[in-house]
């Protein structure tokens, strides 16, 4: 797991112009089994120069401790992967854990941030699947995501209090 404390993230990015910032006191969570999103997920974030990043899902235990992380740490936003099957140790357990499970997880444990969906599959019965579960933002894979992060921050903050 990697964290990002508030000074590091605003020392990283000061080319704000063009996307939106978050404000400073934001926290997010990210858990994605890839390597590579991870980074395009920290890169993007920085960018938007969150005040505490938490990026797990490099281990089985990252996986498994992570509703109990957010909830210690106050998160406001989280972004799930929905398949974590490279940090998980058998098929089963893949199953049984993924982007879905570890949403409602955090639900009924009182969560009531901002749950991102982050997925590949731009299949439009797929993404109201997961608009269904009860995501409050689905969005893709690609490079880009820092300002559709922010955007949909703003938009869900609007909604309801964001107070984890």
């Amino acid at each position: 797991m990697e964290a990002v404390n508030e000074k590091q993230a605003s020392s990283l990015s000061n080319d704000n112009e063009s996307a939106k910032v978050l404000q400073p006191w934001v926290k997010v969570a990210v858990l994605d089994d890839c390597p590579f999103a991870r980074f395009l997920l920290t890169t993007a974030l920085r960018k938007l120069q969150a005040g505490l990043i938490l990026v797990c899902g490099e281990t089985q235990a990252e996986v498994l401790d992570f509703s109990a992380l957010v909830m210690r740490e106050g998160v406001h936003i989280v972004i799930l992967d929905h398949l974590l099957s490279q940090a998980l140790s058998t098929p089963e357990e893949s199953e049984a854990v993924n982007g879905i499970s570890i949403m409602q997880e955090l639900r009924s444990m009182g969560f009531k941030g901002m749950i991102i969906m982050r997925s590949g599959d731009a299949e439009d019965e797929k993404l109201q699947r997961y608009v269904q579960a009860g995501f409050d933002a689905v969005i893709g894979k690609d490079a880009a995501c820092a300002e559709r992060i922010c955007a949909e921050w703003y938009k869900c903050s609007n909604k309801r209090a964001m107070v984890p």
